[in-house]
């Protein structure tokens, strides 16, 4: 029974920790912080960890190593090691949550990079890395902080080389840089991580698309319409289907093929009737072909568009997804129970 109810603790995320602090107050209450993250409201947790002053959260995480480093070198129970362990792995999806709101400044990031040395398991302990290194570097590029995002990118680039994710994120970081600042070799630099990203893993579509991108902001339009075709045909997430119809649509009218175009971008429109750009680039194409009645049709739906809709993936894409991190952040998060 006690065995059963200990570890019932333990998946309920540590509800009530001082079977695992005692006599240690500092400690349990840190603990149960933690506990709230994994089972409340986690905005107001990490909010209220922001309140605590930097003198308190360093003794918290000194007894957390403390005491893990006791139940390492002790014979401890099988609920106490698991206990530590997802203390550890939940203080560093916090802390990071309180940087994010905090801003990049923040000593919270630092804070999560100690925790992760004291995560267990190797590839448990190398997906939390993982994850963590992409969103402080997402984070810190969508606030323009791109020298601190090469930074943490680079990092996950040296540890994990050839996990698609990262060699993914690192090439549409420099697309979108590229882009900007009109660098043709940052560009070609991207379609070098696309493309090993499609030798390691070939039916990656995300990575067929970007490649088909970059291939036609070279000007192959050849080898722009072989990418794009292939991640339609193979396409099964929305997003990525409606992207490459808006890339198509593109490619199309670069050619002066309107009525081709015009039909990609009606697909766009049918795949997510919400998007902003697929009407204007359907605007665009049936106004060249001198229907100026449906183009002003067609521009309506985008002024017809609540303004506190969601951001439209193309500028999604803009973002080189990186604006994403959010869900990274909280997909973390819902992995912690």
């Amino acid at each position: 029974m006690a065995r059963s109810y200990a570890l019932s603790v333990l998946l309920l995320g540590c509800l009530q920790p001082e079977l695992f602090a005692p006599n240690d107050p500092v400690l349990a209450n840190y603990l149960n912080l933690l506990a709230r993250y994994r089972t409340a409201n986690s905005e107001e947790t990490a909010g209220e960890l922001l309140s605590w002053s930097s003198r308190r959260i360093s003794e918290s995480i000194s007894r957390l190593e403390e005491q893990q480093k006791k139940q390492s070198k002790k014979r401890a129970s099988e609920e106490a090691v698991r206990f530590f362990d997802a203390a550890v792995r939940t203080a560093v999806v916090l802390h990071t949550h309180a940087g994010v709101l905090e801003g990049t400044r923040s000593t919270h990031f630092e804070i999560a990079r100690r925790l992760l040395d004291l995560a267990k398991g190797e590839e448990a302990e190398r997906k939390l890395r993982k994850d963590w290194l992409l969103v402080v570097a997402s984070y810190h590029f969508v606030l323009l902080e791109t020298e601190e995002a090469m930074r943490y990118l680079d990092e996950a680039e040296r540890l994990f080389h050839e996990d698609a994710d990262v060699l993914l994120l690192a090439g549409a970081l420099h697309e979108v840089i590229g882009s900007l600042s009109k660098d043709p070799d940052r560009i070609q630099k991207a379609g070098r991580y696309y493309r090993e990203v499609i030798r390691r893993h070939p039916e990656h579509v995300e990575a067929h698309l970007r490649w088909g991108r970059v291939l036609f902001t070279g000007g192959d339009t050849a080898g722009a319409t072989r990418e794009l075709s292939w991640a339609l045909d193979h396409a099964r997430d929305k997003r990525l289907r409606h992207l490459a119809l808006l890339f198509r649509g593109d490619l199309l009218e670069s050619e002066g093929r309107w009525q081709d175009a015009r039909e990609s971008y009606r697909s766009a429109v049918d795949v997510d009737p919400g998007g902003q750009v697929a009407y204007v680039g359907l605007a665009h194409a049936l106004y060249r072909e001198g229907d100026h009645q449906g183009a002003r049709a067609a521009l309506e739906n985008v002024f017809r568009r609540n303004a506190s809709s969601r951001l439209d993936e193309w500028w999604v894409y803009r973002q080189a997804t990186l604006d994403r991190w959010e869900e990274r952040l909280d997909r973390m998060r819902r992995e912690l129970n």
